[in-house]
């Protein structure tokens, strides 16, 4: 599968969890998802819908889905946060309250050796 910055990473999850709630993301939803202004998530959303292969579907007015190439990359993402959460919790015994803020920092820096042998530890 093919790496993404961190930051279309973080892009791809915030628009499957909007997308997932109300059919598509608007770009002043996502805005506020990622507390960042609307115009630096127009610019963004611009370039992924330009990528080869594009991530989403851009348009103006109306909002932006991920394409099927975009919703794999978005879940492979959640899964590596997924499995991160799960193993610092159950593993290192790291409280709930820090899992969550440690997996967002971790999880753009797996390689997939490593994801699967999470994977099978848990």
């Amino acid at each position: 599968m093919q790496s993404h910055s961190q930051t279309v990473e973080d892009y791809l999850k915030a628009i499957y969890v909007l997308q997932e709630k109300e059919g598509v993301a608007k770009t002043g939803a996502l805005a506020r998802h990622l507390a960042i202004t609307a115009g630096s998530v127009t610019e963004m959303i611009k370039r992924m819908a330009g990528m080869s292969p594009a991530l989403v579907v851009y348009r103006q007015h109306h909002g932006v889905s991920l394409t099927g190439h975009g919703k794999q990359a978005a879940m492979a993402v959640i899964r590596r946060h997924r499995l991160l959460e799960t193993f610092l919790y159950q593993t290192l015994a790291l409280g709930w309250e820090a899992v969550h803020e440690e997996a967002e920092t971790l999880e753009h820096h797996l390689s997939e050796r490593l994801v699967g042998a999470i994977d099978r530890h848990l």
